[in-house]
């Protein structure tokens, strides 16, 4: 059985080893992996194949965000991980960081449903409708927007948060 989630107890802002692997570590692989799913996402935009590039936004969103959570110790294995991001923001105080990692969280929390709608087919009625049917141009061009604007936010704070061990 897979524990769906993991809470450590981790230094305010410093590197702290959660195995032989600290918090950092795994903030830094999780904004690594959002890059490539943003530079994924740009290169499907690209092609015209929006649904496919909303998947990867998805994906990228969820991946800084979940920098964000190694930070304070916790991951979660779920691609729904806004309210995650709001419960820490909740037990964390830090300042400024606090309204845009809420905003953040508010606008990841609109595109967790393409988890799932982006990649596989479903039903709606009395039909079967492809992601390709639901994500165009304009939805792909705004989960774009939001993708760039949320793994910016994540590596600002990542740095900020981590910034303190090198004062």
């Amino acid at each position: 059985v897979y524990k769906r989630q993991w809470r450590f107890p981790v230094a305010y802002r410093e590197p702290t080893p959660l195995s032989p692997i600290t918090n950092a570590d795994w903030a830094e692989k999780w904004l690594d992996d959002a890059h490539r799913d943003l530079k994924a996402a740009e290169t499907l935009f690209q092609a015209e194949l929006y649904d496919r590039c909303v998947t990867h936004c998805q994906q990228a969103v969820e991946k800084s965000i979940k920098a964000i959570l190694a930070c304070f110790g916790r991951w979660e294995r779920t691609h729904y991980v806004s309210g995650v991001l709001l419960q820490e923001l909740n037990q964390h105080n830090l300042g400024d960081w606090t309204k845009t990692l809420t905003d953040l969280a508010d606008k990841a929390a609109q595109l967790e449903p393409a988890a799932i709608w982006s990649r596989y087919p479903r039903r709606l009625k009395d039909r079967i409708i492809l992601p390709v049917e639901q994500y165009g141009e304009r939805e792909a061009g705004e989960a774009l927007t939001l993708t760039r604007k949320a793994y910016k936010i994540a590596t600002e704070f990542v740095r900020w948060w981590f910034s303190a061990c090198k004062e």
